[in-house]
């Protein structure tokens, strides 16, 4: 199941499951990733689920900035539109990283090549 991992000091502090709904992160307790950082806004930034075009029951997860005061970064780049999310990426909010961790997930833009069985014997 895909999660996002809280890294503190490249210690693994928290991990956060994934589902079919959208997960907000921010300074609030009501979100469902409360950062404690006065840098990051009460609802800073959500992951959003939504299903996969290219695998049928299968869901794909972006990140979207809402509007927060310092914005959210992305693999070290300021995130600036909803950004679908693959396995490894860095989230960075404020001092804070959260690791999207996907292992099932696959490159929709990698083509796999399959070649016919050998018929010769």
């Amino acid at each position: 199941m895909p999660r996002l991992k809280l890294v503190v000091d490249a210690i693994s502090i928290r991990e956060y499951e994934l589902a079919d709904e959208p997960v907000f992160i921010g300074r609030h307790p009501k979100n469902a990733v409360v950062l404690d950082d006065s840098t990051v806004s009460g609802q800073h930034a959500a992951i959003v689920p939504e299903p996969s075009p290219f695998m049928e029951d299968t869901l794909q997860y972006f990140i979207e900035d809402l509007n927060s005061t310092n914005g959210t970064r992305l693999n070290g780049l300021d995130l600036n539109k909803k950004t679908l999310l693959a396995n490894g990426d860095v989230i960075q909010i404020g001092r804070q990283s959260l690791h999207f961790v996907d292992e099932t997930a696959t490159d929709p833009g990698r083509t796999d090549i399959l070649l016919p069985e050998d018929s010769t014997g």
